[in-house]
C-alpha cells in the first residue's frame, strides 16, 4: 500500500478479498440473471459453476461468466461452461504468479508401489466427508514427503487430488519472491488466500527446501515469508491440504515438519524389488501392452536394477 508515511495512521486501508460462495452465486445471479443464460439451468449445474469459479475475483468471474455463455452453441450455460469457466480461471490463476492451476489426470493405478502411503491417503481422505465433520473429526491438514529425487513425490500430489477429486494448485515458491521490499510477504498471503476460497483443495509446494535454503543473505525476507506460510498451516480453518515434497530437509527449520502442522510425514527410499516390478507395469501399461507379466519377465528386469528409482526405471522402459 503506497502511502506517504504521515497518511499511515489517518487512513484506514480495506481489503476486500475474493468473493466466496455465496457472493459469487449472487454475482451469477446480478450478472446472467433474468437472460436466456440461465433458462432451465438445474440447482446442481449452478452449483457446479460456482464452485468452478471460486478463486476469481468479481471482476473477473463476472467476465468469465459472460465469455462461458458466449462460447456455448446455444447461448446458454451448460456442462460445458464449466471447461470454459476453469480454462479460464487456470490461466488468470497462472497470472497472479505463485499458483498454478494443474489439471488432474491421474489415477491412483499410475504409482507402484507406495502401498502404505496409497493406504493412509484412503483413509484420511474420509476427512472431508459430511458424516465425519459431524463426528468430530478434524478435516486433513496436509502431508510432507521425503526421499530422494525421482521417487514419485510429485506425482503422488498429483494422484492425491485425483483419489480426493479435489482441485490441485501447485505453489512456486521462486515466483513467491518479488525484487520489490514487502513483496514475497504479498505473494505468499495472496496465494493464501486464493488457495482458502478455492478450498477444499489440494496445495502443492514442490520442494520446498530450495525456497528456504541460504536465507540469511536475504534481508530476513525467506525467514520472514516461512514464517508466515508455517503460521498460516497452523492456524488456517479452511480446508486446504498442503502436500509438500522435499529432497533435502537439512536447511529447513525443525519446526516446519512438527505434528499439528502435518499429519504425518513419509520417506520415500529407494524402490523395493517388488516396487520396482509394480513400477515397471505402470509404465509398459501406459504403452498400452496387454498381459503385461505374462509377455515381460518383470522379475528379471526388477532384480538387474536394483538400486534404480521411478524415474530411472522409466527410462529402462522407454
Amino acid at each position: 500500500h503506497c502511502l506517504p508515511p504521515e497518511l499511515k495512521h489517518d487512513v484506514p486501508v480495506l481489503e476486500p478479498g475474493l468473493p466466496n460462495a455465496g457472493e459469487m452465486a449472487a454475482l451469477l445471479q446480478r450478472t446472467l440473471g433474468g437472460t436466456r443464460a440461465m433458462d432451465g439451468m438445474s440447482p446442481g449445474l449452478q452449483e457446479k459453476i460456482i464452485e468452478a469459479a471460486l478463486g476469481l475475483s468479481s471482476i473477473q468471474a463476472e467476465r468469465t461468466f459472460r465469455l462461458a455463455v458466449l462460447a456455448s452453441r446455444n447461448g446458454r450455460l451448460n456442462e460445458g461452461c464449466i471447461d470454459c469457466i476453469v480454462e479460464t480461471k487456470k490461466a488468470i490463476i497462472r497470472e497472479s504468479g505463485a499458483l498454478e492451476y494443474y489439471p488432474v489426470s491421474e489415477s491412483g493405478e499410475a504409482l507402484g508401489g507406495l502401498e502404505e502411503l496409497k493406504k493412509w491417503l484412503a483413509e484420511r481422505g474420509r476427512g472431508f466427508e459430511e458424516e465425519a465433520v459431524k463426528f468430530g473429526l478434524s478435516q486433513p491438514k496436509g502431508v510432507a514427503l521425503i526421499g530422494i529425487p525421482g521417487t514419485g513425490k510429485s506425482l503422488c500430489a498429483k494422484i492425491t487430488a485425483a483419489m480426493w477429486k479435489l482441485p490441485l494448485l501447485r505453489l512456486d515458491m521462486g515466483a513467491v519472491f518479488g525484487g520489490v521490499l514487502g513483496a514475497s510477504e504479498k505473494n505468499i498471503r495472496d496465494a493464501m488466500q486464493i488457495a482458502e476460497i478455492i478450498a477444499p483443495c489440494v496445495l502443492w509446494v514442490d520442494e520446498i527446501e530450495k525456497a528456504f535454503a541460504g536465507s540469511s543473505g536475504d534481508s530476513g525476507t525467506a525467514s520472514r515469508v516461512l514464517g508466515t506460510f508455517l503460521t498460516w498451516m497452523q492456524e488456517k480453518k479452511t480446508p486446504v491440504f498442503v502436500f509438500a515434497t522435499a529432497n533435502n530437509i537439512e536447511h529447513l527449520p525443525p519446526e516446519f515438519l512438527r505434528k499439528g502442522r502435518f499429519d504425518e510425514v513419509f520417506f520415500l527410499d529407494l524402490p523395493s524389488e517388488e516396487e520396482r516390478m509394480a513400477i515397471l507395469e505402470v509404465h509398459l501399461r501406459r504403452k498400452e501392452f496387454s498381459m503385461i507379466r505374462q509377455r515381460f519377465n518383470l522379475a528379471e528386469v526388477a532384480a538387474e536394477t536394483r538400486g534404480f528409482v521411478g524415474a530411472e526405471l522409466q527410462a529402462v522402459v522407454e
